[in-house]
């Protein structure tokens, strides 16, 4: 037996010493008696040097505050206590940050010793300093480079667009995440596609040749911008390119600096390699941490079992509460809180609860303490280190801690949960408030028709149909009988994947009464982006719709009053035309002939004043022409259409110095009377706003026939204009044009760019049936 025994404490000894854990151990006097070697790494001095040290001793000044605690804490409740991340100063003088345990020996329920742990856990801080060190480094510089940098796939599709890029080129994050370069900052051509595919497929296997180019982009204005793009290929697995970083600067002003910009490339290649070489070494610091970590908590589970119930329930807060105090607190408790566990521990637990739940809160434990049957779950308000309300939902039970008493809860933060709840109340509310009707059905095509699963208050009253009435009945009850009842399911049929659409259909109410009704629906999706309802939102549209029809009939009757006017007031300008040929016209030649006599009569001396008549009467004569023509061409009713444009084009060249041509197809031309007139003054309008505003040099006027439609192309080279910035004067003469060449049955367009002139199209139907004929000119 006794050599067993000596085999046994060799082993254990072999055990201690071979662990990296510095293990110590003190007496009931906190004398230390043992310490293993690993203690003589941590502490940086020898065994020898450690036994038969006081642990308040000698260690007072190097052990800080906070282990004093723990050590006493131990001490006092004779339970195992674990600090962690607690800041050492070594014998030896060495700063370090230590984890373990503080397990207290007892022999007759009594303190009789301490055992200590000790992991040295200075370098994983240091890691995980420097970690976030990088981190933060590395996000400022992209976030705050004043370059362009860019992530795109291997299908040129952007999914990293940094501050500086998204400011430089006119996008925002939303406009252009997502988006192809191509068509957004590079021009969308077929040479610069196939050179970007090119690129694409080759810059994993000759990177050099993409590393460094210059290329002329866009921004989204238009605008044109030369950029000097560095271009990196990320491995997804070592040996295939996932992804390409670029990061470019603008060169426009700066292109013919060929020396400089090669010295500013190779510059923001080295920081680009410098900060890829800290990011790898960060990334490989944290995957030590993680594995270090993993190790820690694996003993930490083995260590731990007798807290195995604590542990299944980790993912929950956990405190325990006895004489109002917090005994006890999971990590996970002091984030909801937001306190520390000392400060949790350090105040009646009221205190961290709102001041309108104190007093329920309070009652609740007193009566849990005495055994009186209570719910478990409930929840409750409470109050963080700035303020801030959260919500909290609790499960409690009563326990006994250290002998008595006490109450054990598991809760989690709710707040989120909370708020969706008040806000799905506060949109119940607003759609039963709401002065439009909202429907909401099932969409499932196999059905004839979808299921009514909501209606709103609006709804009963724009129908008369009440919530009961219509919730599981298919949709067509909102419909009227066929073929207007067709509307509604064949647009359920073909608009399940489509986005939101509108539609006007005719309802029935209850009574029977029927009414026009807008809808506004909009598909809604599931998880899986299937689309399972359709938000309906009607409006009631009768009135607007007996608005619209009467307005049309006004504006019928304008139009056929319109070209009423426009034709009585050519005839008006016909007769007046006439009189002045047939009476004012031969009344003149008549006194022109008289007068002739009249010379012929005379003295030769006292002929001047004769000739003087004559020659008034002459410009008298040439003025009547001229104003016969103006009022009415009868070249118009005499030789037709075309050639009255050809001779307005002569007359219009004559008179402003533009170089009016007309082309003419010589194809049959058959137009009706007011039709003739129409389309000479609408060509005549042209011709004057051409001379008022264009500014033109030439006019070129086609007259051609395309089937049954004559086809009119004024084109000028003038200054243009854009249409919606016109005077107002103009804008209404191409208004009136339109208007009356729609009512019978002819169209007006209008192309015009500032700077680069305007062409306007007519169009109108040709008079080829008999009826048509008849009022041919």
């Amino acid at each position: 037996m006794p050599k067993k025994s000596h085999i046994s404490n060799d082993l254990y000894e072999s055990i201690m010493n071979g662990i990296t854990s510095g293990v110590w151990a003190a007496d009931r006097n906190d004398v230390i008696h043992y310490a293993n070697r690993a203690m003589e790494m941590i502490a940086g001095v020898t065994q020898q040097r450690l036994i038969g040290s006081g642990v308040f001793s000698e260690l007072a000044e190097n052990a800080t505050q906070y282990f004093k605690l723990h050590y006493l804490e131990a001490k006092d409740t004779l339970e195992p206590v674990h600090y962690v991340d607690v800041p050492v100063i070594t014998p030896a003088g060495r700063q370090t940050f230590q984890s373990g345990w503080l397990i207290p020996k007892v022999k007759n329920g009594r303190y009789d010793g301490m055992i200590c742990t000790v992991e040295d856990i200075t370098n994983q801080k240091q890691a995980r300093n420097a970690l976030k060190e990088s981190e933060a480094k590395y996000r400022e510089l992209v976030e705050s480079a004043n370059s362009i940098i860019m992530r795109m796939d291997m299908k040129g599709t952007i999914i990293f667009f940094n501050a500086f890029a998204r400011t430089f080129f006119g996008f925002s994050e939303k406009e252009i995440v997502g988006r192809n370069v191509l068509g957004t900052i590079i021009p969308k051509t077929v040479e610069r596609k196939r050179k970007l595919m090119k690129m694409l497929r080759n810059i994993g296997k000759n990177p050099g040749q993409y590393e460094n180019i210059e290329d002329e982009n866009i921004r989204q204005n238009g605008e044109k911008v030369w950029i000097s793009w560095t271009n990196r290929s990320l491995f997804r697995d070592g040996i295939t390119v996932s992804e390409i970083l670029c990061i470019g600067n603008d060169i426009t002003s700066q292109k013919y600096h060929e020396n400089l910009l090669v010295q500013c490339r190779t510059d923001l290649e080295d920081k680009v390699r410098i900060r890829t070489m800290q990011l790898t070494q960060a990334n490989e610091n944290l995957q030590q941490e993680i594995d270090e970590r993993k190790w820690a908590e694996q003993v930490l589970r083995i260590s731990e079992e007798k807290y195995r119930f604590v542990v299944e329930h980790a993912n929950e807060g956990i405190v325990v509460t006895q004489d109002d105090i917090f005994k006890y607190a999971n990590p996970k408790a002091e984030r909801i809180f937001g306190y520390s566990g000392d400060v949790l521990r350090s105040k009646p637990f009221t205190e961290y609860i709102h001041p309108d739940d104190r007093d329920l809160m309070r009652e609740r434990h007193l009566k849990r303490l005495r055994g009186d049957n209570l719910p478990h779950f409930y929840s409750c308000r409470i109050i963080d280190p700035e303020g801030t309300m959260r919500w909290v939902e609790i499960n409690s039970v009563l326990i006994t801690w250290l002998g008595r008493p006490a109450t054990l809860a598991f809760f989690n933060n709710i707040t989120e949960r909370k708020r969706a709840e008040e806000m799905l109340h506060l949109l119940r509310i607003a759609i039963q408030q709401a002065r439009d009707s909202i429907v909401i059905t099932t969409a499932n095509p196999a059905r004839p028709a979808a299921k009514i699963v909501f209606v709103n208050a609006a709804f009963t009253n724009m129908t008369g149909y009440t919530s009961d009435e219509v919730i599981g009945k298919p949709s067509l009850i909102l419909q009227g009988p066929e073929p207007e009842g067709m509307v509604w399911t064949k647009f359920e049929a073909s608009s399940a994947e489509s986005k939101a659409f509108y539609l006007e259909t005719v309802a029935y109410r209850k009574d029977g009464t029927r009414f026009d009704v807008e809808w506004q629906i909009t598909p809604l999706r599931d998880d899986k982006r299937k689309v399972s309802h359709f938000v309906s939102i009607q409006r009631d549209i009768t009135e607007r719709k007996r608005a619209e029809e009467k307005f049309m009939r006004y504006q019928e009757q304008l139009r056929s009053l319109t070209s009423e006017l426009s034709l009585a007031e050519e005839s008006e300008r016909r007769r007046i035309a006439t009189q002045i040929h047939d009476h004012i016209g031969q009344t003149l030649a008549i006194t022109k002939i008289r007068l002739g006599a009249l010379k012929d009569s005379c003295d030769s001396g006292h002929t001047e004043p004769i000739d003087e008549i004559r020659s008034l009467i002459e410009k008298t004569i040439k003025y009547t022409k001229s104003l016969t023509f103006e009022l009415s061409p009868p070249i118009l009713y005499e030789l037709g259409f075309e050639a009255t444009i050809e001779w307005l084009s002569e007359q219009m060249q004559k008179q402003h110095y533009i170089l009016f041509s007309c082309e003419n197809d010589e194809e049959s031309k058959p137009l009706t009377r007011e039709m003739s007139i129409l389309l000479f003054q609408v060509v005549r309008e042209l011709y004057m706003n051409i001379v008022k505003h264009a500014q033109a040099h030439q006019v070129i006027t086609c007259i051609r026939r395309e089937g049954a439609q004559l086809l009119i192309t004024v084109e000028d080279d003038g200054i243009g204009f854009d249409f919606l910035s016109i005077d107002r004067q103009l804008t209404f003469g191409f208004f009136s044009i339109r208007e009356r060449l729609r009512y019978l049955g002819g169209t007006l367009e209008v192309d015009s760019t500032p700077g680069k002139g305007t062409k306007i199209t007519v169009m109108s139907p040709l008079a080829l049936s008999e009826k048509g004929l008849e009022g041919r000119l």
